[in-house]
Parts: C-alpha cells; structure tokens; sequence
C-alpha cells in the first residue's frame, strides 16, 4: 500500500482500515529469538493511514503453520503474547480509539477445544493491560471465528473491548473459484458456475461437470436452492450474532466478508457483498470488507499489471501502483 491507496480509500467513505500482519514478515521468531522484529517498517504503514486520517485495526495475522504452533506449543504462545506486549509497549502514545489490536486473525482450536484458547487470549489482553490500560482490542471467537462458535468464547469483561466474527456464508458463492483447499476439490469443483440469489439458480445453471462425487456435487447445489439463500437468509444468520452479543454484553464487530471475485458473475458477487452489509447494520454491526485489492478485492490494479494465474491482478511497479475501485462494489457498500 502507498499513499495514493490511503487517499483512494478515505476519499471512498471508508474511515478505517485492518491492516494484516505477519509478524515474520518483519523478522519475528518466536521458535529462536534472535534480532527484534523491524518495527520501523510498521511504523511507516501506520504513519501512512493515519496521515490519511484512517484508524487501524492491527491484526494479527501468522501464516497457517505458525498459528498452528501458537495453538499446540507453550514456547510459541510465550513468544506470542512477548510480541504483543512488545506492540504494547511502541504504541502506548497512539490514540486508544485509532489504533486497534486485534489479538489474533481466525482462531481455529477446533481439537484443542474453546478453553485453550479463551486462556491464551486472556492472557493476551492482560499483557497489553499491564502497559496500555486504554487500548482498545478486538476480540475473536474460534471456528475461525464463525458465526456459529461464538457461543465457545469466554467474553473479556473490559470497556475497552469489543468481540468479532467473520462472514463467508455460504460458500458456495464466497469461495466459488477458489483455487486452494478444499474448494479445488470434488464435489465443489464440479460445479461450473453459482448464482446469488440462489432464488435465481438452477441445476442447469450450474452445469456440474463428471466425477467420482457429482451426486455430491448435485446435492451441494440442490441444498443451495432449497435453503434458500437470500437476503432475508443472511439478515437471519446476522442475527444470531447479534443475540450473542446482548447475551454477553458486549460490543460485535464483523471483521471479514467477501466474495473471492475470480469467476463469479459480478451482479451475484455485488449483490451479496450489499446484502451482507445491510444485514450488518440492521443489525447494529460494524464492519470492514474484505478485502482491498487482492483476491477478495473491491479495487483492482490496473495499467501495467501481471496475471500470476490464481485470480489477482498485481501491479508490476509495486511502488507506484495503479488501482481502481469497482464502483458497484462500492455501491453496494452503501458509499
């Protein structure tokens, strides 16, 4: 991200962003120590979308194997919660309200159990208590932080504090054209093309392909069809959240939903990115898309651009890039 992103993105209505971050990407091991992480890169990033009068929520955000780690290995969370109390530490002058910490992006624990981890995030919060009594954290559920776990979470009473989910429902349509596991495998693979509303599909529509498992893959469908899933489906599964959330007497915020935009049609794409969002705040849910420009993308690099063949467009000159939002993304935003 440059600074004609930052400007691109506050100029379309939006008044924060959630910044992703691997921390190995700035040289943190958690398995040997070693050098400090360059701080000084994040810094910068922070520095550039707070000029644009952008608050931030900071993610957490490992790749899949050290997350794992961080779930199975005592070391590893050691590491973890040293990290955030490290953050802590660099950005107690920050406004509490602009810079947000988001303990960790898509908790899984779907072995270990809800336990392990509402320990772990305690011990997260109370760490970064210990230095910053006013920093505002995001708090996250496991399954990913689905819907239907939210239940499995322990909420941390603190004012300043709020819990989050993610939305990708159904997947069928969000992840359709997915090009990594499960989804390039039958039975999903099979289909050939989704619809949303799925008032509006049909099995001819959907055209599934031979295999091993194409009555599965008629299934999927079918089961698509006869929810069925639409506007008033999504208002109804927002809901739960929003139940959830007076249950526990907190605040909610939905952190993630998109539709990947690689082969669905963008009318079902844009339609469900709007219904998403009306059911949000309905349902008196903040919220931020994802994403900006990648996969998920409601802006895309355009000009002199590469096709790396997994459904983004990236641009060659990564210090002067050129995007373009997708004006009925951004419709459908409500901005």
């Amino acid at each position: 991200m440059v600074a004609a992103d930052a400007k691109a993105i506050r100029a379309a209505g939006f008044d924060h962003v959630r910044l992703p971050l691997d921390p190995e990407f700035i040289g943190w091991k958690p398995a040997t120590g070693g050098a400090p992480p360059r701080l000084d890169l994040l810094d910068a990033a922070l520095a550039l979308l707070a000029g644009h009068d952008l608050a931030v929520i900071l993610s957490f955000h490992p790749r899949e194997e050290t997350r794992d780690e961080i779930e199975l290995r005592r070391p590893y969370q050691d590491a973890y919660v040293q990290f955030w109390t490290l953050l802590a530490q660099r950005y107690r002058a920050a406004p509490p309200d602009r810079l947000v910490f988001a303990v960790m992006n898509e908790p899984q624990y779907y072995v270990r159990g809800p336990a392990r981890w509402n320990q772990l995030q305690q011990r997260v919060a109370q760490a970064i208590r210990a230095v910053d009594p006013n920093r505002v954290l995001a708090l996250s559920g496991i399954g990913g932080a689905s819907i239907d776990y939210l239940d499995r979470l322990a909420p941390i009473a603190d004012a300043n504090a709020f819990h989050v989910f993610h939305f990708y429902e159904p997947y069928l349509v969000t992840h359709f054209g997915a090009n990594w596991e499960p989804f390039t495998k039958e039975p999903g693979a099979l289909v050939a093309r989704v619809v949303y509303p799925s008032t509006e599909m049909t099995m001819a529509i959907a055209a599934i392909g031979l295999g091993p498992q194409r009555a599965d893959a008629e299934k999927l469908v079918r089961d698509y069809i006869d929810r069925p899933w639409t506007a008033d489906t999504i208002d109804r599964r927002i809901a739960l959240a929003a139940a959830w959330a007076r249950r526990a007497n907190t605040r909610l915020v939905c952190t993630e939903f998109g539709v990947l935009r690689a082969r669905i049609d963008p009318g079902s794409r844009t339609r469900w990115i709007g219904d998403v969002r009306r059911a949000l705040e309905h349902h008196g849910i903040g919220w931020s898309v994802w994403d900006y420009a990648d996969l998920f993308g409601i802006a895309t690099a355009t000009g002199d651009v590469d096709y790396p063949g997994d459904g983004a467009v990236v641009p060659r000159d990564a210090k002067n890039p050129r995007r373009a939002f997708d004006a009925a993304a951004i419709a459908a935003l409500g901005l």
